[in-house]
């Protein structure tokens, strides 16, 4: 008996198949992974540019500061002592910072630091419209006449105590024409002076720029801003002026002889005011970092000086 025996030859499946499965996978795994690090990478540089910008803003702001709190201790003594964050680092006194104008100029305080000082005896009173140079101001602004005469006259009916209309014989409206009611008080802001040129928009933003709550009755034509002594005066008395005060000439008697004979001197004075208004921009990289303060200097008080405003 003859047995055959038949065998079964088993193939293994394609190895190149395998192969090429395998490699696919590596690669995907790969792309994923270099993909997570790159959002990894992206993210940590987002991270460590918002963390630069907030440390750029802390020393912007800290910069301000010192370069604030220097003016108002050089206004009071005319010198300090400045001293190091630096311990190994001596202090030095400056006696000597870059010139101080009380006229609105830019003043390169330092390195990014760049402070404006406005004297606020140099800007028009908000409280004082009766002050002549309200009406000089708003005749050169080429307002008639008798809108002249109205503005004004409707300006001190909002804040005198009474209900007399500045027309003789006549009585205050119940409100403006803007809809605003008479305050018959002293204004707080500038929102009487929108109020009462609410039909002259272009009018009130540049008044705007020139005027303040805080500043005095006696104004100080040596610390008007430039751009206000071009409205008051021609240009030659306005660079008259100026050359005056470039030159720390305070005179009374030099300053009357370049002014027009209808200016009333007992509302004028030559001598700085106590009050001064200040802005101090910091560049620190790509930061800027901006403050502004209504500063009143009282250096025979207790406390040499107070912050009127802060923003």
């Amino acid at each position: 008996m003859t047995v055959i025996v038949r065998t079964v030859r088993r193939y293994p499946s394609h190895p190149t198949a395998q192969s090429g499965v395998a490699l696919l996978q590596v690669l995907l795994l790969g792309a994923i992974f270099s993909i997570m690090g790159i959002q990894f990478s992206q993210t940590a540089r987002d991270q460590i540019l918002i963390a630069e910008q907030y440390e750029n803003r802390v020393l912007g702001q800290l910069a301000a500061h010192s370069a604030i709190n220097e003016l108002i201790f050089f206004q009071l003594s005319g010198a300090f002592f400045r001293v190091s964050a630096d311990i190994d680092e001596q202090g030095e006194e400056w006696s000597s910072p870059p010139s101080v104008n009380l006229h609105g100029e830019p003043i390169k305080w330092g390195d990014g630091v760049t402070l404006i000082v406005q004297d606020l005896n140099g800007l028009l009173p908000l409280l004082f419209p009766e002050h002549f140079l309200w009406q000089r101001a708003l005749h050169r602004l080429n307002i008639p006449p008798q809108e002249v005469k109205r503005y004004l006259g409707t300006w001190q009916d909002l804040q005198d105590k009474d209900t007399r209309s500045w027309l003789a014989g006549d009585q205050e409206p119940a409100a403006l024409d803007s809809g605003q009611r008479y305050i018959n008080a002293y204004a707080q802001n500038n929102k009487v002076l929108e109020w009462v040129f609410n039909d002259r928009r272009e009018i009130f933003k540049r008044l705007n720029h020139f005027s303040h709550i805080h500043a005095d009755y006696s104004s100080n034509l040596l610390n008007v801003p430039d751009t206000l002594l071009e409205i008051l005066f021609e240009p030659e008395t306005g660079a008259a002026i100026r050359d005056l005060r470039e030159k720390g000439d305070n005179s009374r008697v030099l300053l009357r002889e370049l002014l027009p004979n209808s200016f009333d001197m007992e509302e004028l004075n030559v001598a700085n005011s106590s009050k001064m208004k200040v802005s101090v921009s910091v560049q620190v990289g790509s930061s800027v970092w901006q403050e502004h303060r209504i500063i009143h200097l009282t250096p025979v008080m207790k406390n040499p000086f107070q912050i009127l405003v802060n923003n």
